[in-house]
């Protein structure tokens, strides 16, 4: 697979503008919850705090319906300065982690 030239460019020119920290954040990962999560629930807070001021680049999404998933990760997008990489395990039963 190869990117498309405005695809290039948009990658060089967003890894040349960040710092060698905000480097560093996008190859973080932390992971978050897929459930119904509460605007007041302090891990919200935390994970939205984590995209926007610490640049974080990765997060693994751990079960939750569709509507809630699409919620949430729709909310980390908004709050990052650079698209969020997202994974997902929404495997169930024993062993599956």
């Amino acid at each position: 697979m190869t990117l498309s030239d405005d695809a290039a460019a948009w990658a060089a020119n967003t890894l040349a503008g960040l710092t060698l920290e905000q480097k560093i954040g996008q190859i973080i990962t932390s992971d978050v919850t897929g459930g119904y999560i509460a605007e007041d629930d302090p891990r919200l807070g935390r994970w939205l705090s984590l995209a926007r001021d610490h640049g974080l680049g990765m997060f693994v999404l751990y079960g939750g319906t569709p509507r809630d998933v699409a919620r949430l990760l729709n909310r980390l997008q908004k709050a990052a300065a650079v698209p969020l990489l997202i994974s997902a395990d929404f495997e169930a039963g024993r062993g599956s982690r």
